[in-house]
């Protein structure tokens, strides 16, 4: 039997066979009314377009989707669309159930981008988009003949044929869809209509993630900057948050070797000179403090700063502050998160108050961590702005706190400071003194003051 086969304009020769497959494709074609997209998004496979050079600079992987959706349901499609999974924006083709649809496609496409505002959506247009449809119909049917006419079981030649020609139709329709891929012409709202290439789509969705994400920091560190890091990563991480607090005033943080903190150490605390060496030993200090700042951290500090002044008359979790963070300017991953507040708390201790569970803390330690690690909402911060008479005063109260055997070095000439060496003395008190209530109604008041912060 000899039959032609018209995707690829070439005869083929076959064994004879009783099963018609020609009129049963005609007829599974005439119960084929519409497209499925579940199965064209299968035959597809389209892999998300990487914003490369965005993440060579920031260390940041971000992408854009790519979705086929029916020319009759774009509109909604946009305006319904929200980024999800990671993915800051998404690439849609429309494709037409009609031809009629196919006529007006182009000026669908423009329409569309026109009426919303949404610059996460971009819409690409191809004229070869109809051709989808009757690959498509043709592999659904194919399908269907396989699936339902029980004349192919005994028919191993049939069976032969059926699975070559669906074959066939698959990789005809994943092809075309590649091809329209590649010479769509794309739709955006505020820019002019273009063709790109694949490494063409890739700058245009660095080009995006720059604009979108302008201030994000740059840490080229692919263990922690992600959105969920892998367990190794986060045993890693713990490791080298309960250092911070534990070790501060020691190169490295007291990391002997190359353990896999020693690697977080090295990319997120010495290489953005979050942790250096100043006139007081290692500290950690505020980004650009002293005229650099490689890692773009200064933005993230300033908002910080802002967005807990805005809100001293209460205490902000962490993860609130958090939550500023992840959201565009900045767009930080979470992986990346508690390293970076914890390191924004310290560099900060002059002016910001730490509460666990709306407790305050004289300062924090690796219990705090913990429950940092475990829900960032019951670390709390605020913000302590402070009066010069205020502050005088506070400063004579450093005094006390030394008679009260808080350690003199602790006691520095800062408000914080002196609120917590306040604090540490209260909780070196014998358990008794922190019961009794044989005190006079100031001394009770006093000492609530220092139990409940």
């Amino acid at each position: 039997m000899v039959i032609f086969k018209r995707h690829i304009g070439s005869y083929a020769i076959y064994a004879g066979s009783d099963f018609d497959i020609d009129q049963a494709l005609k007829d599974a074609l005439e119960d084929i009314k519409g497209i499925d997209f579940r199965t064209l998004r299968f035959a597809a496979a389209f892999h998300p377009i990487i914003a490369k050079r965005h993440y060579h600079e920031t260390g940041a992987l971000r992408w854009f989707d790519v979705d086929l959706v029916p020319a009759n349901a774009l509109a909604n499609v946009v305006t319904d669309y929200k980024p999800s999974h990671g993915a800051m924006g998404i690439f849609l083709l429309p494709v037409p159930n009609e031809p009629g649809e196919a006529v007006k496609l182009k000026q669908l496409c423009q329409a569309t981008t026109e009426a919303t505002t949404k610059k996460d959506v971009i819409v690409g247009y191809s004229a070869d988009a109809i051709r989808v449809v009757e690959l498509a119909r043709e592999v659904l049917a194919l399908t269907q003949i396989q699936q339902e006419r029980p004349e192919l079981t005994g028919d191993n030649v049939a069976r032969r044929e059926l699975l070559a020609r669906l074959s066939e139709a698959q990789d005809q329709l994943e092809l075309l869809l590649g091809q329209i891929l590649d010479n769509a012409t794309w739709y955006r709202h505020g820019s002019p209509e273009k063709s790109y290439s694949s490494a063409g789509l890739s700058s245009l969705a660095s080009k995006v993630a720059d604009r979108v994400f302008g201030s994000a920091p740059k840490i080229a560190n692919e263990l922690l900057n992600r959105v969920k890091p892998s367990s190794s990563a986060r045993s890693g991480l713990n490791a080298l948050l309960h250092r911070m607090v534990l070790n501060e005033g020691e190169p490295r943080l007291g990391i002997d070797g190359f353990p896999a903190e020693g690697g977080l150490f090295a990319s997120v605390l010495d290489a953005t000179g979050l942790y250096k060496k100043t006139k007081n030993g290692w500290r950690y200090v505020v980004p650009g403090a002293h005229g650099e700042d490689p890692a773009n951290l200064l933005p993230l500090w300033e908002r910080a700063d802002d967005f807990l002044k805005s809100r001293t008359g209460r205490v902000v979790s962490l993860d609130e502050l958090f939550d500023v963070w992840r959201k565009p300017p900045f767009g930080v991953k979470e992986g990346l998160l508690s390293i970076l507040g914890v390191a924004y708390v310290l560099s900060q201790r002059d002016h910001i108050a730490v509460y666990r569970e709306s407790v305050f803390r004289a300062r924090i330690n690796d219990l705090d961590i913990d429950y940092l690690a475990k829900d960032p909402r019951d670390i709390q911060l605020r913000w302590l702005d402070i009066s010069n008479t205020t502050q005088r005063l506070l400063v004579e109260l450093a005094g006390i706190a030394q008679e009260f055997g808080a350690d003199s070095h602790n006691v520095a000439l800062t408000p914080i400071d002196t609120a917590r060496s306040l604090v540490s003395a209260y909780e070196k008190l014998e358990p008794w003194t922190k019961r009794t209530m044989r005190l006079s109604a100031d001394a009770l008041r006093i000492r609530n003051v220092f139990k409940h912060g």
